[in-house]
């Protein structure tokens, strides 16, 4: 299940609220990560990150949510279920060019960017290990490793954020 809010930062705000208010009383873990970003070099942009991994014992619950402080416009993703980094990233490389595509394609790197390291740090405090299969020459090989260094990878960003539309200007 994944629902996605955009509004008013206030509104993004109370609909986060509600959601951690409905699982607060089933939580076993939780990390949160939140930060105001300043970045001088793209016209002073401003972005406020919120990062929420946890954890309620049945399922995993993922909310990440970002804002524009200039515009006051805001979005947040919530998802259940198993953690995909590459389909998180996929959503926030989304988010952030709705958001910011206005300041330039290397702005919205930099948001990336800092939530890749926020995402990893949260995610590093539950030492989850992922799966990934590679084929190689007919034999399938599945490996399982900690993958948290991928997300504060320019070159896998700039990808992420070409295969949602934004093209280096």
């Amino acid at each position: 299940m994944m629902e996605l809010f955009k509004g008013s930062s206030l509104s993004v705000q109370e609909e986060v609220n509600g959601y951690l208010s409905k699982i607060e009383g089933r939580l076993l873990c939780r990390s949160r990560r939140t930060e105001t970003a300043y970045y001088p070099k793209y016209n002073n942009m401003a972005a406020h990150l919120n990062i929420h991994i946890c954890f309620t014992g049945d399922t995993w619950h993922q909310i990440f949510g970002m804002a524009n402080n200039e515009s006051g416009i805001a979005m947040a993703n919530i998802k259940n279920g198993e953690i995909n980094l590459e389909a998180t990233m996929r959503e926030a490389a989304q988010t952030a060019i709705e958001l910011f595509g206005e300041y330039g394609y290397k702005a919205v790197r930099a948001v990336l960017m800092d939530f890749g390291k926020h995402l990893a740090d949260a995610i590093g405090e539950f030492e989850i290990k992922f799966d990934s299969t590679y084929n190689e020459n007919g034999l399938d090989l599945n490996v399982r490793h900690i993958e948290l260094e991928i997300l504060q990878d320019v070159d896998w960003i700039e990808e992420l954020m070409e295969g949602s539309g934004m093209l280096p200007r």
